[in-house]
């Protein structure tokens, strides 16, 4: 029995380890990039602006390549109107 709950542990630890590493790894990338998180209230904001340009983007891109488009570019509108102080 012991042998098995140590087995368990070590396979809960390397688990951990995973975790902690992909974790740390996205946070020293978004510092290396200068990514900032998106607060909710930004969020919210860059679903609105998404949804009222995802039509031009579906037609310009395709279906999902336009979505995935809209919201990339909602996002950097987002992050444009917090550098500039915007709270909009």
């Amino acid at each position: 029995p012991s042998r098995r709950r140590s087995n368990g542990i070590q396979k809960l630890m390397k688990l951990s380890q995973d975790i902690l590493r992909k974790i740390i790894k996205e946070e020293i990338d978004d510092y290396i990039m200068g990514e900032t998180k998106l607060t909710k209230k930004q969020v919210k904001g860059r679903d609105d602006d998404a949804k009222e340009i995802m039509k031009n983007t579906k037609k310009q891109y395709g279906e999902e390549e336009g979505e995935d488009a809209a919201y990339a570019i909602a996002t950097n509108i987002q992050k444009a109107k917090a550098k500039k102080g915007d709270n909009t």
